[in-house]
């Protein structure tokens, strides 16, 4: 935003719901709005003639130097959020967008500055990143492979089980082209024909939920689970995979199956045996 026309820009800050304020090339404020009053409680009359640096915490003083200075030099704006402080001390989280100021022969003597809290924003991404930490942290101790993606079935999270239990290289892994992984543990299926037709099934059904068994070319069973991720309002965000391990009970129960059928062999030649002598004493 270039202010070139104080008259019309004098008007507009007075009725901005955003605090404004302008600087001199010294860091000196110069103007100052009711907006800026409300939101950092300092009155006009308090900080015209003040440094701009009043309203910085002291970790962040010297923060935007270089930011002005490349406003100036550039002859252009800039965005950013930051922190900067109330008149009672207390920090607050605020978006700032920062121009150059302009005379009628495009001398630039000051820059104008204009906040927005971003109180609410910023304690959303805080709980977001929490829960995104819980979650991971959450996975990586799981006894399962767990791999979740969103509704394109790009990966948003992935556990090291997942990997191992589909000896995928950590190339593929980190790579951001989720397809490549895609096809990397199709080629390890015993089926792949099969296996790409079911993931590309719950894909096109993001709310169906489903549960198999899958063979690996190494002989590894996989017991697979996928189910859809919902929202408390009902929104599909995606989908999550769980894997497990299955190949020893699998292979535990292949050799009960064999030893009951071995047992039931021998009960029957037993029981034929008793049959025949039984009918051996009858005709005694």
């Amino acid at each position: 935003m270039e202010i070139t026309h104080e008259s019309e820009a004098a008007a507009l800050i007075a009725s901005s719901d955003d605090a404004i304020w302008s600087e001199s090339l010294a860091g000196t404020i110069t103007s100052w709005n009711l907006a800026a009053q409300r939101l950092f409680g300092y009155a006009a009359e308090e900080v015209l003639g003040e440094s701009g640096r009043i309203l910085s915490p002291r970790d962040r003083l010297d923060e935007e130097e270089e930011i002005v200075a490349a406003a100036v030099q550039g002859g252009c704006g800039s965005h950013f959020e930051t922190v900067r402080r109330r008149k009672d001390g207390g920090p607050i989280d605020v978006a700032i967008t920062l121009s150059p100021i302009r005379t009628a022969s495009r001398e630039v003597t000051g820059v104008s500055k204009i906040a927005r809290e971003i109180g609410d924003k910023k304690k959303l991404e805080r709980e977001l990143d929490w829960t995104l930490s819980f979650v991971e942290a959450l996975a990586d101790s799981h006894i399962d492979g767990v791999l979740v993606v969103d509704l394109l079935g790009r990966r948003l999270l992935q556990n090291p089980l997942m990997s191992a239990l589909w000896s995928i290289p950590e190339f593929i892994a980190e790579d951001p082209d989720y397809q490549k992984q895609l096809q990397y543990v199709t080629t390890r299926t015993k089926n792949p024909q099969q296996f790409i037709e079911k993931v590309t099934h719950l894909y096109t059904h993001p709310n169906e939920s489903s549960r198999d068994e899958i063979e690996l070319i190494d002989g590894t069973v996989l017991d697979r689970t996928s189910r859809p991720v919902i929202g408390r309002d009902g929104t599909c965000f995606g989908r999550a995979w769980t894997f497990r391990d299955i190949t020893y009970r699998k292979q535990a129960i292949g050799q009960l199956d064999e030893q009951s059928a071995a047992f039931g062999s021998r009960l029957r030649a037993l029981w034929a045996i008793l049959e025949r002598e039984g009918s051996a004493g009858d005709r005694i």
